[in-house]
């Protein structure tokens, strides 16, 4: 199965379409869903789809204001979606509200994270696939807590899938040579007033390959694919997909299906043997140096 592919010719082609047609009629924010994400966004229902063979409860971790949450509903998942709602923009307004109506038309059942003190407990269990799109570049620290704890509420057997943003697309690349930032804008960051939103760390497809392997996970499929179109301006799409498909390096964003096995068990720390074979660093720094002498603590 390849990343992106919109299922043409599947018994689920008409509810793909159906399902972002609806989705565009029915969201709550006109202008908020380009229309050049249709392609990624009925690419992404697809491969959750073809992986459960067209059933199973899923959560999306992160879901937003579920645009793309609505389309995994509307193909007839089971779909539980969980967010903090903290970016401005969702508290403004009358716009959660707005969202939650949007859920209950969607059959989604939605949980916002300080509505329910008991933090992520509220999630429950028993899940055939849990999600995680465009999140993991956002988390401050390790995603191996986290993960690990997701992967709890996971069915043995059951799949993680995730998407990220790729750290060196074609576009970033050419931003680069020109030493501009591969990130967001310095100045979003510099000049934001309240904490952060913006992405901490971006990924490449080695990264979610090594994540998988660090959480015990049997890799499905893991590559790259394009979620963005709307960022490549129509007369150059045609060459860009070409180069996309001649390097998958150089596509927008990266992909991750990967399964949990019998038996799988947590790891959330190494030894330090095992830490320092993982990040290289076979000679380790005697970290009781840094007391100083007994000279310079003299003076």
């Amino acid at each position: 199965m390849q990343l992106g592919e919109i299922g043409r010719g599947s018994p689920v082609e008409s509810q793909l379409i159906e399902a972002w047609d609806w989705v565009n009629k029915e969201f709550p924010f006109p202008g908020y869903i380009s229309a050049d994400r249709r392609e990624s966004y009925i690419g992404m229902a697809y491969a959750a789809w073809r992986t459960l063979n067209g059933k199973g409860k899923v959560l999306d971790f992160g879901c937003g204001p579920l645009d793309k949450t609505a389309i995994f509903s509307r193909i007839g998942l089971e779909v539980v979606a969980f967010d903090d709602f903290l970016d401005a923009w969702h508290r403004q307004n009358q716009n959660l509200d707005l969202i939650k109506s949007f859920a209950k038309k969607a059959n989604i059942e939605l949980l916002v994270a300080d509505e329910h003190p008991s933090g992520l407990d509220a999630l429950g269990e028993g899940y055939d696939m849990v999600m995680l799109h465009h999140v993991l570049e956002h988390l401050k620290d390790s995603p191996c807590a986290l993960l690990n704890l997701l992967l709890r509420k996971l069915k043995t057997g059951g799949f993680l899938y995730t998407t990220v943003p790729n750290a060196v697309n074609l576009r970033k690349r050419i931003a680069v040579a020109k030493g501009k930032t591969n990130y967001s804008t310095y100045a979003s960051y510099y000049w934001a007033e309240d904490e952060y939103r913006g992405h901490i760390r971006e990924y490449v497809r080695d990264d979610l390959v090594q994540m998988a392997q660090f959480l015990g996970l049997e890799i499905v499929v893991a590559g790259n694919y394009n979620h963005f179109w709307n960022a490549v301006p129509k007369r150059m799409r045609w060459g860009v997909r070409a180069l996309c498909k001649l390097v998958p390096g150089f596509c927008d964003s990266c992909s991750l299906i990967a399964r949990k096995p019998e038996n799988w068990q947590p790891k959330e720390k190494l030894t330090d043997q095992e830490l320092y074979a993982a990040i290289d660093a076979s000679v380790p720094f005697d970290y009781g140096k840094v007391l100083g002498s007994k000279n310079a603590q003299d003076n």
